[in-house]
């Protein structure tokens, strides 16, 4: 089983949330809301604002990822 190809990572000032702008391996496009916690030594993980679902392209994903996660419009 492939896995997603991450084209872009988009993060937050201060560290604790990202983006991920990834292709999937049937080369629809799709992004992820990841935070981390400081204090948590096990990384990143998902948070639920950015919907699964599948875009034409990069950018198309990339701007659904602004309207779902608002920090990133002036990034």
């Amino acid at each position: 089983m492939a896995d997603n190809k991450v084209s872009q990572s988009i993060e937050a000032p201060g560290g604790q949330r990202c983006i991920d702008i990834f292709q999937r391996p049937d080369g629809r496009w799709g992004a992820s809301e990841f935070r981390r916690d400081p204090e948590d030594a096990r990384g990143w993980y998902p948070t639920h604002a950015c919907p699964d679902t599948a875009f034409d392209s990069a950018e198309e994903a990339l701007a659904a990822a602004r309207l779902a996660c608002p920090w990133i419009a002036d990034l």
